[in-house]
């Protein structure tokens, strides 16, 4: 019985030992996008209990990798904002989801709540042009992009957007001008734009200078109407010929080939200036007739009277 009891006892504690030398374990197979910047380990944490954690394959950070227990939320984030990751700059620009509010739709507490869901992602030139917008638009000095309160606004609301200076801002209108300038003359020298012109002439009171605008009023083809201002320059004087001269030469810098009509105020010499129009329009474009009509220019209701008040 003692040896049996002793065999037994060899067999109990073999099996002990064959329970005691088990295999290390290994990573569970990784399925998430996030694995492919991260190298998996099997290593004892704090407690001395074995658990997998991810080491980042650009920088020397480490973290909690078990699936069930931390999930993948913060390896995700990581390798998102890791600036030695190769992909950094491409992740940079990954759409996000945004709530983009109507404007003009309002609840009853005066807010809005009506909108859609959109994409998004961080775009440096679609900031600095929406900068030049407010810029110009809300007529505002180039320094006040160096306005500590707006620089503070401005890091609050987008960190990584850095503010440029009052020259650097000043450099980009004249470019954004520039720009805008071709595009609005490709749109004004095609054949099927149809352009309304108003004109007006005055006279500065502190330097005694005589200065004319001329402004073109159209239609889009989304059926939206535009006015912008396409001519500001000084002339001679107000005499009809002087101004007829300057209109002149702004639809032929523009290369406007339809002009609708011309809106003129009600002074004497306008008619002189209307008149020197259809004088020379004929000699600047060839086969205009005396309809002021014809392929390469058009002006029909050549004039519109509105009173000056």
């Amino acid at each position: 019985m003692e040896d049996d009891q002793t065999i037994d006892g060899d067999n109990l504690e073999c099996n002990d030992n064959k329970r005691k030398r088990k295999a290390p374990s290994k990573p569970r197979k990784t399925t998430s996008e996030c694995w492919k910047y991260f190298d998996p380990k099997m290593e004892a944490d704090e407690d001395g209990k074995i658990i997998k954690f991810a080491y980042c394959k650009w920088c020397d950070k480490s973290f909690k990798a078990d699936s069930r227990i931390h999930g993948t939320r913060h390896l995700n984030t990581h390798y998102m904002n890791c600036d030695k990751n190769p992909d950094y700059e491409k992740l940079k620009k990954q759409k996000i989801l945004a709530f983009k509010k109507k404007i003009g739709v309002e609840n009853d507490e005066g807010g809005s709540s009506m909108g859609t869901l959109e994409t998004w992602k961080y775009d440096d030139k679609e900031i600095k042009k929406a900068l030049i917008e407010l810029v110009v638009l809300a007529e505002l000095p180039f320094k006040f992009v160096e306005h500590p309160a707006f620089i503070k606004f401005g890091k609050k609301m987008q960190p990584r957007f850095n503010m440029p200076s009052r020259f650097t801002i000043a450099r980009d209108i004249a470019k954004f001008y520039l720009e805008e300038r071709k595009s609005l003359l490709s749109y004004l020298s095609n054949k099927a734009t149809t352009v309304h012109l108003t004109t007006d002439t005055w006279t500065s009171s502190c330097k005694r200078m005589n200065f004319m605008v001329l402004t073109a009023h159209f239609i889009d083809d989304d059926w939206v109407m535009h006015k912008r201002i396409i001519n500001f320059r000084p002339i001679h004087s107000h005499r009809g010929v002087d101004i007829g001269r300057a209109i002149l030469e702004c639809i032929n810098g523009w290369g406007i080939k339809n002009v609708m009509t011309i809106t003129v105020d009600n002074i004497a010499s306008n008619d002189k200036a209307l008149e020197y129009l259809v004088e020379n329009l004929p000699t600047k474009y060839t086969g205009l007739v005396g309809s002021c009509t014809n392929s390469k220019f058009n002006v029909t209701g050549l004039v519109t009277w509105w009173a000056q008040v």
